[in-house]
């Protein structure tokens, strides 16, 4: 089987039910290196019935808390009778560490309760640290790696070291504590050599007439890679290889394949028919149906499956066929 052409639609199926979403979820409280300090936050509430806005309400006095609160959280509203906002107060020293509240929203219509939590953490502050200072730097060699005795760190500033030997430093601190290193001195490696690479362009691929700046006519292009710091001046020291092609024929114009729905891709469970239909395209033109035909037959496919489930430019479905979601691919087959 070769596909020609494809693309790929979702259709969903939507079914109303109620949600509650919250403008904030969660605030970080600053605190000290116990408890949060005194702070207020605030969360507005709104209720769904499918996509559409519905009132809700909350009782404050059933909303719980748990968690390391402290009791140090107490929780108010506004007047607004739709989507109310809610303002939590914390009290200072009293909330040591994460906690949330439990809000029992109430769909006013419908008299469905849903829990939303809100959460609170602490960011605490840290102790202060042990500041240390470095009181001196001292340096030994050695010839074998083994630590030298702190007696023998007597230079103050790096000293020459001899190839193989070792380099030890010794860090003293101002809480007299103290860190060894150590390196080698390594042998003296060979001078290298360096090598350059230059570029040249010709009309001819044997490279005669050499340019270094490419221009219409030259097709060829010559690397020269050794250790002349400057351009060779033969076309023999360069190799020679052809950049520009010749012109190659025009290729077919691309085949592409759109969908598109008399009613949209979402729709809800009812009577009505959705008509999917694929539209055909060499280039920029719209193919006929016995073009298309010429070409090989429109086939439907349904969730990845490998058995078609029509043929043909356009297929038909209603809200049955789908469960909540499918998706259809179209393809040109030959």
């Amino acid at each position: 089987m070769a596909v020609k052409a494809t693309n790929q639609v979702d259709i969903v199926d939507l079914t109303d039910g109620y949600s509650v979403v919250m403008s904030s979820e969660a605030v970080s409280l600053v605190g000290g290196t116990t408890y949060a300090n005194a702070a207020t936050a605030t969360t507005t509430i709104y209720a769904y019935c499918g996509s559409e806005q519905v009132a809700c309400s909350v009782d404050v006095t059933a909303v719980t808390f748990s968690g390391s609160h402290g009791g140090g959280i107490t929780v108010t509203k506004d007047n607004n009778a739709t989507q109310p906002t809610l303002t939590f107060a914390v009290a200072a020293n009293k909330v040591n560490g994460n906690c949330e509240a439990t809000i029992p929203v109430v769909i006013t219509d419908a008299g469905v309760t849903l829990n939303k939590k809100f959460s609170f953490s602490v960011s605490k502050s840290g102790t202060n640290g042990t500041s240390v200072t470095v009181s001196s730097i001292k340096y030994a060699v050695s010839t074998t790696e083994s630590q030298p005795a702190d007696s023998s760190f007597t230079h103050t500033s790096v000293p020459s070291v001899a190839e193989g030997s070792w380099l030890w430093t010794l860090v003293t601190f101002s809480d007299s504590s103290k860190a060894y290193s150590k390196s080698k001195q390594g042998k003296g490696g060979t001078n290298g050599t360096s090598y350059y690479t230059h570029i040249r362009y010709s009309a001819n691929s044997d490279g005669s007439g050499m340019v270094a700046t490419p221009t219409a006519s030259t097709i060829y292009i010559g690397v020269y890679s050794g250790t002349s710091s400057s351009a060779p001046t033969t076309a023999s020291s360069y190799t020679w290889s052809k950049y520009k092609g010749d012109k190659g024929d025009a290729g077919d114009d691309a085949i592409t394949l759109v969908i598109e729905s008399s009613a949209g891709f979402i729709f809800k469970n009812t009577q009505a028919v959705t008509t999917l239909t694929a539209r055909v395209f060499q280039g920029a033109t719209e193919l006929t149906s016995s073009q298309i035909a010429a070409l090989g037959a429109v086939k439907w496919y349904k969730d990845g499956g490998s058995t078609a489930v029509g043929t043909g430019t356009t297929l038909q479905i209603t809200a049955g066929t789908v469960t909540n979601h499918a998706s259809y691919t179209a393809n040109l087959e030959a």
